[in-house]
């Protein structure tokens, strides 16, 4: 078992069309050291007898604790929490959705037009922004909201769960920030900053692109409440960024990627 999942962990550094490439004699598809752990019948075989989860103690569809990672979840939280327990991150995290490509057939299948990998599973993760060293992540399964917090505040708290009250900053794009979200963050000693959608509960209504018609090269606007800084200006398109970090802060000095100005 050991030899089996070595060679899963090579087939991810060298990457080919088919698993069976692996074992092939001949050039340029010969990868030396395969042959020599197992052969591709006994890897096969092992493989299509591959099983984690015990049957007697599935949940049926519709019945309260079903779970449609019930196959593979004794391995998923295995292996999670090593994440956070090896390894300690900078304080730099970022926060953001990938695809684990896949074409094969599966209810749990996503497709989305704006990622290299356009059908697979949809994960939610947590990563040091810097290396990208992966700390927590959350398969997509479908709706799950809580009665009092929104789909990706939940997202947001779960996967911050283990390194909330230590000082970290996250940063994060439109579809997960939210006044709620850093208000949230900030009360538990966690910066945040990410672009934000200006049609968010709590955001101001001057700040969305109807009241507040920018142009390139316009001067940007700031709005701060407490804890929350808010910046709109007009690059490519108009952008809205809220922040945590800098909201009771002295000014500091950005580039932003406008042609004509620098903003502070």
């Amino acid at each position: 078992m050991k030899a089996l999942l070595a060679l899963h962990l090579c087939m991810g550094l060298v990457e080919k069309a088919e698993i069976e490439d692996y074992w092939a004699e001949f050039w340029p598809t010969y990868t030396p050291g395969f042959g020599k752990v197992m052969s591709w019948n006994r890897f096969e075989i092992i493989l299509s007898f591959l099983h984690f989860a015990n049957n007697n103690e599935y949940v049926g569809r519709g019945q309260p604790g079903h779970d449609r990672l019930f196959k593979v979840r004794p391995v998923i939280d295995l292996i999670i929490p090593q994440f956070s327990a090896v390894y300690g991150p900078l304080k730099e995290l970022s926060l953001d959705e990938m695809t684990i490509a896949f074409k094969g057939k599966s209810t749990l299948k996503q497709y989305n037009p704006k990622k290299p990998d356009k059908y697979g599973y949809k994960v939610f993760v947590l990563s040091e922004a810097s290396s990208g060293d992966v700390l927590q992540l959350s398969m997509y399964t479908g709706q799950n909201a809580d009665a009092d917090l929104g789909a990706t505040h939940l997202i947001v708290r779960q996967l911050m769960a283990q390194n909330t009250g230590k000082g970290h900053e996250v940063y994060m794009d439109s579809y997960y920030t939210s006044p709620a979200i850093a208000n949230d963050s900030a009360s538990n000693d966690t910066g945040m900053c990410g672009t934000v959608n200006c049609k968010r509960s709590g955001m101001p209504k001057c700040l969305r692109q109807t009241e507040l018609p920018l142009s390139n090269g316009d001067d940007p606007v700031f709005m701060r409440h407490d804890k929350l800084l808010a910046c709109a200006w007009h690059d490519t398109k108009c952008l809205t960024i809220l922040s945590s970090l800098y909201g009771n802060s002295r000014p500091e000095t950005y580039q932003v990627k406008a042609k004509r100005h620098w903003f502070s």
